[in-house]
């Protein structure tokens, strides 16, 4: 597979949103609930000047099913939503967005390929509300408020604060962020050095902690700890074909991303979400209720989507598309996801990430159910 031309870009923490200003289909943000495009959002609904079709409830009733947890049976909590169209696609009309889910349970966190998924939701029809907002955006920009988690903003605890995302390069320069404990033993070093008393001890105890090369869980943290350095309020990186950043050593022959489903080509990193984002929609304080006392809720290192590397769908979505221009294309489908784990349970598992169940593959039933929808939309047509 080609490296990605591309430039990596990052999704950067940029304040919290009002209910308000969370109600664009095409919004990159994290947490909140999910925007649907209107045509799925209003699918159960007789709305004037919405087109209702079988594919829009299949769709809509496909993806509540795929965000409800394997484990504890309850709602998953959005953590992403992100526009994504797909590459050599360059008609307004064509709305590709990425959503990725998974349970606020730290128990059920502990099982991934059970709590977490990630979908692609493609609706061929511009979403006019968004378009009109965004005209309106550019006229008068109102300010996000930036500060704590502003509670007042959800009406209750079954899903984490909606967070604004600003997209931007990712920085080349490289900054290096000292951790606490190095900090500290070079905080120590300078003050004994100053009074004189520095010993050879004293500096062989320093290199000693500063120098991980025979550690190297530890030489993989670090680098992940001085990419992130580079812009400290990403949440998110985006770039198809681009290497992943993993917080643990991995080998090749530890993640096995498999072929795309539908047309048998590769797979290649998309988007990866990174543990900041945890930080900011503070989810030990939005744990729902019914959760047994001390559950921290969702934790992880990293968690990576993978998906076809030709953007085939964009290519079945013009094949299938009717002479109906009331039934627009719709195609819902789970992507590969590997939530690698977080590090106190590589801890717990003696400092070697165990992998299994670490995957959040797509179902087996994905491409029947674009198929249906296909189908649907075919009989909607005729």
């Amino acid at each position: 597979m080609p490296p990605a031309t591309d430039p990596m870009m990052l999704g950067v923490y940029d304040g919290y949103l009002p209910l308000a200003h969370d109600q664009l289909s095409s919004l990159t943000k994290c947490g909140g609930n999910a925007v649907l495009h209107p045509i799925v959002a209003k699918s159960t609904q007789s709305t004037s000047g919405a087109v209702v079709t079988k594919a829009a409830v299949t769709t809509k009733n496909q993806l509540e099913e795929w965000t409800t947890c394997g484990v504890c049976q309850g709602k998953m909590y959005l953590l992403l939503q992100a526009f994504a169209p797909l590459p050599n696609t360059t008609d307004d009309s064509h709305n590709r967005m990425l959503y990725v889910y998974g349970c606020n349970s730290a128990q059920c966190a502990a099982k991934p390929s059970q709590s977490w998924v990630a979908v692609s939701l493609q609706v061929d029809r511009e979403d006019d509300d968004a378009a009109a907002a965004e005209e309106e955006g550019d006229e008068e920009e109102e300010p996000i408020p930036v500060g704590p988690t502003p509670v007042e903003f959800l009406p209750n605890r079954s899903s984490f604060p909606p967070i604004a995302v600003d997209i931007m390069p990712e920085p080349s320069k490289e900054t290096i962020v000292p951790t606490d404990i190095e900090r500290r033993i070079i905080e120590e070093t300078e003050a004994n050095a100053s009074a004189g008393d520095a010993s050879t001890e004293d500096v062989q105890e320093l290199e000693d902690h500063i120098d991980l090369k025979n550690k190297p869980i530890d030489v993989s943290y670090d680098k992940f700890r001085r990419r992130i350095a580079r812009c400290p309020r990403q949440v998110l990186r985006y770039q198809r074909g681009g290497v992943p950043l993993f917080m643990n050593p991995l080998k090749s022959s530890e993640l096995t991303v498999p072929p795309c489903e539908h047309c048998g080509g590769v797979r290649a990193m998309e988007l990866q979400l990174l543990p900041t984002l945890l930080y900011f929609v503070h989810s030990k304080d939005y744990v729902s209720s019914g959760k047994p006392h001390g559950d921290d809720g969702v934790d992880f290192a990293t968690a990576t989507i993978f998906s076809c590397a030709k953007g085939c769908l964009s290519k079945a979505s013009s094949s299938s598309s009717s002479s109906d221009d009331s039934a627009p294309t719709i195609i819902l489908q789970k992507e590969f996801l590997f939530v690698e784990p977080a590090p106190s349970v590589v801890e717990e598992q003696g400092g070697v990430p165990d992998l299994r169940g670490y995957f959040a593959p797509e179902a087996k039933d994905a491409s029947a159910a674009a198929a249906a929808v296909a189908s649907d939309e075919a009989d909607e047509a005729a």
